[in-house]
């Protein structure tokens, strides 16, 4: 299912995307809007392998979509 999601964002056949925080990895080519929902939720933040907080991601993101100053 993910493989099938990130083929079909990529190649353009997807323009909206419900999901968790690794839909901030999806290959948008022209990403407009993230919303981050319940950011307090500790399940934001990714403990293992690689670390991160999926809010700041995001902010992150839309800094390099141009979607955030």
């Amino acid at each position: 299912m993910r493989e099938r999601v990130w083929r079909q964002v990529a190649e353009g056949g997807v323009r909206v995307v419900a999901g968790a925080r690794s839909a901030l990895f999806l290959p948008f080519s022209e990403l407009g809007l993230i919303v981050v929902d319940e950011e307090h939720d500790p399940a934001y933040k990714q403990e293992d392998r690689v670390f991160y907080n999926a809010r700041d991601m995001a902010v992150v993101r839309g800094h390099i979509a141009g979607i955030v100053e």
